[in-house]
């Protein structure tokens, strides 16, 4: 694809920025080579992506192509930030077009910088009914929504981020033993109904399961957990098929894998990984899981930006925040409760 035609297709995308609602008008022929060279990249990395923080981390999109050009206008537009996204592009939202190109986009102009997970809705069994499919055959035509299915069946699957933390749209899969069955899953593929393409896909924890999830099924939380896979102790970071309208981005550090997040189904914690819960602030430490802020409600995830904005200017963590029983009771540091952390998924 050639640079300037590419450049010419991002500016166009851009140019709608803060006119929430407006389409971007793409030629037919400038998709299907989108989704052409975006194909051959994916294919050519590994389907266990192996990255290096700092990294940004962003979960469902769902057509709320508002909600992504603000998104990466705070975290910084490609290649200022790396960036991972978690799946669940299309559907649901009025722009999973504009949405689904720019994202493409800038695979294609930054492959080592920009990387795309597949998620369940990168299927077209479920976009065929979802969304995805009528906006394709309204606005242009069936055939390109085939071209875009042909590109997300090569989609990767799975991100390892410093060999410590990983990465998948859903979660764990009883069948899975090692890491090298994720790199040796074959693509292009469709997703099956069962195994383990499915369960990364699909499955989500249970409060009542230890270790990897039992039967696949969505909830409505974010969800994380630490799991001894093997040799590995492995952070889990899975991103639900939320309903929610909050687009959730986490910067994940180096530096025992310091990490922050901006959105209301996500929390920060400063030496483990993501633990969510709507309307609620986790931090992860050594010692377990407490929650360190409680948000009422349903609010804007802008709320929470500028929760970490007034903090940063203050040169503050979110770890220096009162919990909500130290607010209520007045108790000091040393009476936090914790929830000791366990091997499988924390689930809140």
């Amino acid at each position: 694809m050639e640079p300037f035609v590419l450049d010419g297709i991002i500016t166009r995308l851009l140019e709608v920025r803060g006119k929430p609602g407006k389409q971007v008008q793409l030629s037919e022929a400038e998709i299907r080579q989108l989704c052409i060279t975006s194909r051959d990249i994916f294919l050519k990395q590994p389907n266990l992506l192996e990255l290096e923080a700092p990294i940004k981390i962003c979960g469902d999109v769902h057509g709320q192509y508002s909600d992504l050009l603000k998104l990466l206008e705070y975290g910084g537009l490609p290649p200022r930030a790396n960036y991972l996204f978690l799946g669940d592009y299309v559907d649901r939202g009025k722009q999973s077009l504009e949405t689904i190109c720019l994202l493409l986009a800038y695979k294609i102009k930054y492959p080592e910088n920009f990387f795309l997970l597949r998620g369940n809705h990168e299927c077209a069994s479920v976009n065929r009914i979802y969304g995805f499919y009528d906006e394709c055959k309204r606005r242009f035509n069936v055939r390109l929504w085939k071209v875009f299915t042909d590109c997300f069946n090569c989609l990767p699957v799975a991100a390892l981020i410093d060999e410590k933390i990983l990465c998948m749209h859903g979660g764990l899969s009883p069948d899975l033993r090692n890491l090298d069955q994720i790199r040796n899953l074959c693509r292009p593929t469709v997703v099956p109904e069962t195994g383990l393409l499915c369960d990364l896909l699909w499955s989500d924890p249970s409060k009542d399961i230890q270790g990897v999830p039992g039967q696949s099924g969505k909830s409505l939380s974010s969800i994380v957990g630490i799991v001894d896979l093997g040799n590995h102790e492995l952070y889990i970071i899975g991103d639900s098929d939320s309903r929610s309208p909050a687009v959730v981005l986490a910067e994940i550090f180096p530096a025992r894998l310091r990490s922050t997040c901006h959105g209301i189904s996500a929390a920060s914690g400063k030496e483990g990984a993501i633990v969510g819960a709507f309307g609620s602030l986790y931090a992860v430490d050594g010692i377990g899981v407490r929650k360190i802020l409680k948000i009422p409600g349903v609010v804007n995830f802008l709320c929470l930006m500028f929760t970490f904005l007034v903090l940063e200017s203050k040169g503050k963590s979110l770890e220096e925040l009162p919990g909500e029983a130290e607010q209520e009771n007045g108790s000091t540091s040393e009476s936090r409760q914790t929830v000791p952390v366990q091997p499988g998924f924390l689930f809140m």
